[in-house]
């Protein structure tokens, strides 16, 4: 936290994932804690998105044409 400013971001892939890998929401669940758990360490991230989510977003109306 103290080496990324507010509003960094970080990408984080690996060889063989794509856009249907059940993993992905595995990790993205694991590195955000709910905000109603408490716990002595901070939190690192406050949002995690997906391709998974991103593409349901844009598929979902009102963007989806």
């Amino acid at each position: 936290r103290e080496r990324f400013a507010k509003e960094t971001f970080i990408l984080v892939s690996w060889e063989g994932c794509t856009l249907d890998d059940q993993r992905l929401e595995l990790f993205a669940r694991k590195i955000v804690k709910p905000e109603d758990e408490v716990s002595d360490k901070p939190r690192l991230f406050t949002k995690v998105e997906t391709g998974q989510r991103v593409f349901a977003q844009l598929t979902s109306a009102p963007l989806r044409s």
